[in-house]
């Protein structure tokens, strides 16, 4: 039987490494990419010699276009790559709002677009695209707008893709709050010990664990 293959961004840390682990020993071809940590890329590649792991920095239209070209095959993809910036906007500069917009978004958007025509061919297309929480009003703070909007903009982009393409189920994921660098960075210690001590952390396993459930149920509906 023909294994099913899965491009999924962002796999050297965090919820993208996770999920590629959780692929991988479900029996798929996992495709990776990454843009700064090449050290735990090459770790990753070391304990799990099946995966195929290539730098690709998302806001390269052109980089992203030949990756996509050389593939054989995709049934799943998975846009995880991004990035957080906590500043204000009173305190953040242009250049780094246009890093978040341009990874979180655009960069979705280009491997995105790039994949559809291989994704077409699949049997059964789905695409992932990882949001967040702090995507919902409710849960907006100071120094989150950067990523909120990003964020936000990625659910609407996943609802408008979904009715655009017939065939292609397409989705995005609000993850509960994740053990991961931007939970570290983003949350103080206090606010890091009760989430904690409240049960509500999620580690990045059960995070891939949940995005490989979505994808299942997802298939019900193609």
């Amino acid at each position: 039987m023909n294994k099913k293959t899965v491009l999924i961004t962002g796999v050297s840390r965090g919820i993208g490494k996770a999920t590629a682990v959780k692929f991988l020993e479900e029996g798929w071809n996992v495709i990776g990419t990454y843009f700064n940590s090449e050290e735990n890329a090459k770790e990753l590649t070391k304990l799990y010699p099946d995966i195929k792991t290539y730098k690709c920095d998302s806001r390269d239209e052109k980089s992203i276009k030949l990756l996509i070209e050389s593939l054989p095959k995709l049934d799943l993809l998975i846009n995880n790559a991004g990035i957080f910036r906590g500043e204000r906007v009173s305190e953040m500069n242009y250049l780094d709002w246009k890093e978040v917009i341009d990874i979180n978004l655009n960069g979705m958007f280009l491997m995105t677009k790039y994949s559809l025509p291989l994704l077409r061919k699949s049997e059964k297309p789905v695409i992932i695209n990882i949001s967040s929480r702090v995507a919902n009003d409710s849960l907006l703070g100071a120094g989150y707008i950067a990523y909120s909007v990003s964020k936000s903009a990625v659910n609407t982009f996943s609802k408008a893709l979904n009715i655009e393409e017939e065939k292609i189920k397409v989705a995005s994921f609000n993850p509960e709050i994740t053990d991961t660098d931007i939970f570290r960075k983003t949350f103080t210690k206090d606010e890091q010990e009760e989430v904690i001590e409240s049960n509500s952390l999620r580690t990045t396993s059960e995070t891939a664990n949940e995005i490989y459930d979505l994808y299942k149920s997802m298939l019900l509906r193609i």
